[in-house]
């Protein structure tokens, strides 16, 4: 009896501690159930938290959106950049060509056409100058190695005269030989002698005047 007695206690101890157990896991498998459920059919569980995801979400979209005004002051910066790398890289390039052009030893100081493939070119080599005749061959006509002279001519040349020396006397060259067509003319290089000797003698007299003209001062 007291063996029986003994076994019943412990089996209802069991018991109440299973049931226990049991009540214990179905709580939250209910409520999972319920949740579940409410999501599937109405959405109204964990409403609230979903609230504050989707204001979180919004949130950071907005942070990540930029203004108009802020997007166009960019572009305008953008641009003058630009423009200002183009404007510098233009003045760097001119510079060095201009350099260039001032420290080389061969440069074209001034030419004139006479006529179908045929010019006389005033060409600077070093320190000093040539007048070559261009034509179906190229022909030293004339070496200018006189300083002052030649001081004078580059000076003329880059005044920008309408008219320059060699232009003019080359072009009273060409008048001579329009109007001596129908003789037989004399050769190329003595009529461009000629005038350059009379061109030379003309700057000459030119350069004399001025220097009295200053000792009269």
């Amino acid at each position: 009896m007291r063996f029986l007695k003994r076994l019943v206690n412990v089996s209802s101890i069991i018991a109440l501690a299973l049931l226990l157990v049991g009540l214990a896991g179905f709580s939250p498998a209910e409520a999972k159930d319920c949740s579940v459920n409410e999501v599937l059919e109405n959405g109204e569980c964990d409403e609230e938290l979903a609230n504050e995801e989707v204001k979180e979400a919004e949130a950071e979209a907005e942070a990540l959106m930029e203004p108009p005004w802020l997007s166009f002051v960019k572009m305008i910066a953008a641009l003058i950049v630009v423009i200002a790398l183009l404007y510098g890289l233009l003045r760097f390039v001119n510079k060095r060509a201009k350099t260039f052009q001032e420290t080389k030893a061969l440069h074209l100081v001034s030419g004139v056409s006479l006529g179908q493939n045929k010019s006389v070119q005033l060409v600077k080599v070093g320190e000093t100058l040539l007048v070559v005749g261009v034509g179906d061959q190229v022909q030293l006509l004339k070496e200018i190695t006189d300083p002052d002279e030649i001081t004078a001519i580059l000076a003329k040349q880059q005044a920008g005269d309408e008219e320059p020396f060699l232009g003019h006397a080359l072009g009273s060259m060409k008048a001579a030989f329009s109007k001596k067509a129908g003789t037989a003319p004399p050769t190329f290089q003595h009529i461009l002698r000629d005038k350059l000797a009379a061109s030379k003698q003309e700057l000459q007299d030119t350069r004399q005047a001025f220097i009295e003209k200053r000792k009269d001062r």
